[in-house]
């Protein structure tokens, strides 16, 4: 499953501190954007040209 020994020792314990609702998802991680609507459509047009 290409998953490392350190992250299933995590896995479990966590499981055995707080079950099933350990496991459950917490939301999405990361930093909130700090682009305005106007900087992302720029982002996504540069994007589109160069990849899409």
């Amino acid at each position: 499953m290409r998953v490392s020994q350190t992250a299933v020792f995590g896995w479990q314990q966590r499981w055995r501190q707080g079950g099933e609702r350990a496991w459950a998802s917490k939301g999405l991680g990361g930093n909130q954007c700090l682009l305005d609507g106007s900087r992302l459509r720029r982002l996504a047009a540069a994007l589109w040209h160069c990849c899409g």
